[in-house]
């Protein structure tokens, strides 16, 4: 609920890059969890919230940048790369399950997930913010 006063308030950039701080560590501590009960839902209390936060204010923010009166021409466009991206994202989660299965089997890819929304950041800072006070 903070995070969304924010969005509106703060700017689209603020709320993404807090998100995109803190999500990654739900991220790692459920990949190292390696199934124990506690670490497992510390991890996801910590995960499910900033990446909702996360998907909001991305999607706030692409609509802030698309022009007004084509908005529904580019987000049918963006649902498409959204749904193509997910066959290879899933392709390389089973991989990385069953490269790591001895270590950390299938929580191997929370901690892909967590590298890749660090990753993330450096684009995002190159995105224009969309409220302007």
């Amino acid at each position: 609920y903070l995070l969304f006063k924010r969005l509106d308030r703060k700017g689209r950039k603020n709320v993404t890059l807090i998100c995109l701080l803190l999500a990654p560590i739900g991220c790692f501590l459920l990949g190292f969890s390696r199934g124990s009960w506690l670490p497992s839902i510390i991890g996801l209390t910590i995960l499910f919230p900033f990446i909702t936060a996360l998907d909001i204010s991305i999607g706030t923010w692409t609509q802030d940048l698309l022009p007004e009166d084509e908005r529904g021409k580019f987000l049918g466009i963006i649902n498409i790369g959204k749904a193509a991206g997910q066959a290879p994202g899933a392709l390389l989660a089973g991989w990385i399950a069953d490269v790591f299965e001895d270590t950390l089997g299938v929580y191997a890819v929370f901690i892909l997930t967590g590298i890749f929304l660090l990753l993330a950041i450096p684009a995002f800072l190159k995105v224009p913010e969309t409220i302007y006070k």
